[in-house]
């Protein structure tokens, strides 16, 4: 359905299909990259952090926060529409 570039530190991307979350992380040591795939049926929760000015006017920066089999999966999309979109799909295919 989507991918999307990350930014921050260890994240390479997310992808969304049909029936799971794909997650790049690239924060291993020795330079190894763990490929995440989550079933959504194991989707715990989905958040949507952002990091709002003062005024609450913009965000300059949204981060998606996953959380499945005890462990929370961070990833920093690129761009608050792209964020918005990644929070939007999981949280309905949770629902279902």
């Amino acid at each position: 359905m989507a991918v999307y570039d990350a930014i921050g530190a260890g994240t390479g991307f997310i992808g969304l299909t049909n029936k799971r979350v794909i997650i790049q992380d690239n924060s291993f040591v020795g330079k190894k990259t763990a490929l995440t795939s989550i079933p959504y049926a194991k989707v715990q929760s989905v958040s949507y952090v952002s990091d709002k000015s003062m005024l609450g006017k913009f965000a300059s920066s949204s981060t998606i926060a996953l959380q499945a089999g005890g462990t929370t999966h961070e990833v920093q999309p690129r761009g608050q529409e792209k964020a918005s979109h990644v929070h939007n799909v999981i949280l309905w295919n949770i629902m279902q």
